[in-house]
């Protein structure tokens, strides 16, 4: 999860420490391949992760808070 590939680029001062954020992303993550979806297809998963990045990048983009604060 701690790659730059994952990353956007944001202001220094809001990329302190994000403990908080990347629980939030692993939270969504099991949500997302919890027990009620084993079985689904690749597409599904891929659909769901694709939801889940532009979810956390639109959050990142139209806030100013520094990014341990991000929710959606």
């Amino acid at each position: 999860m701690n790659e730059v590939l994952n990353g956007l680029s944001v202001d220094k001062s809001r990329n302190v420490s994000h403990k908080d954020y990347n629980n939030l992303i692993k939270l969504k993550l099991d949500q997302i391949n919890n027990s009620r979806n084993q079985g689904k297809s690749d597409e599904f998963f891929y659909e769901e992760l694709v939801k889940l990045i532009n979810s956390a990048k639109n959050a990142i983009e139209s806030s100013e808070l520094p990014i341990n604060q991000i929710r959606f």
